[in-house]
């Protein structure tokens, strides 16, 4: 007969497995985005004088990235891919370095690879971001159908380049 010996999972092997859904933010990029997304929404309310929680920005790719700001469900203004560089990476970013091809380029890739892995078409995804509260939300929608939330530092990735 022969004795079937249980693998033993090492120390080792213990720690790469729970360690691999851990990132580490070491640039604190998440909580500066964060800050600059409440910023934008915070000078847009101011602007338009409404509530800075029924703000959200909805991207998404039609022939290109397209992304508008919404009150509530109420288009309030298109939001170029500058713009965008802007929300995420703070005022002014988009003139320190030449980002918009590159960032346009990026997360219009993101949508598509995102639509893929969902099995949904590119051109139907739209990402929400809004701050309704004091953490910001982004979600995934199928058209106006709710799909998932997703993690912020997913996204940022696609503007830090």
């Amino acid at each position: 007969m022969l004795n079937k010996k249980k693998k033993k999972t090492g120390i080792g092997d213990k720690i790469k497995n729970y360690m691999k859904d851990v990132t580490v933010d070491v640039f604190n990029y998440e909580k500066t985005v964060t800050d600059n997304i409440a910023n934008y929404f915070a000078a847009l309310a101011e602007q338009h004088d409404i509530d800075a929680s029924t703000i959200n920005v909805r991207i998404s790719k039609k022939q290109g990235l397209v992304a508008y700001v919404y009150n509530e469900n109420v288009i309030l203004k298109d939001a170029p891919t500058k713009e965008l560089i802007d929300f995420f990476m703070g005022k002014g970013s988009n003139e320190l370095f030449d980002l918009e091809k590159k960032v346009a380029t990026n997360v219009s890739n993101y949508l598509s690879d995102y639509a893929a892995v969902s099995g949904i078409q590119a051109n139907n995804l739209i990402i929400n971001i809004a701050k309704p509260a004091q953490e910001v939300i982004v979600m995934a929608y199928y058209n106006s159908r709710f799909i998932e939330t997703i993690a912020l530092k997913d996204l940022i990735k696609y503007f830090n380049v």
